[in-house]
């Protein structure tokens, strides 16, 4: 997660320029939401990223649209 945080931190002036504070709060929401959406999971003082179920009617509608990208992004498939 640091990772991707430092990532976006050299794309976004807003974030490179935010408060520590700001920064640190924005790491709390960011996990909370994929807590809560069920894409991260709590065990312990770790977190283990959960890959989302899709179902293929779903699958099949994203690609039909060219947009194979998302669905190999969101399953953690890379490109």
């Amino acid at each position: 997660f640091d990772t991707f945080y430092e990532e976006k931190m050299i794309f976004s002036e807003k974030l490179k320029n935010a408060s520590e504070s700001s920064k640190y709060k924005l790491k709390q929401v960011m996990f909370k939401i994929l807590v809560d959406s069920g894409l991260l999971k709590k065990e312990k003082d770790k977190f283990k990223v959960v890959r989302p179920l899709l179902k293929q009617s779903f699958i099949d509608m994203i690609e039909d649209r060219g947009d194979k990208e998302y669905i190999l992004a969101i399953q953690g498939g890379g490109l």
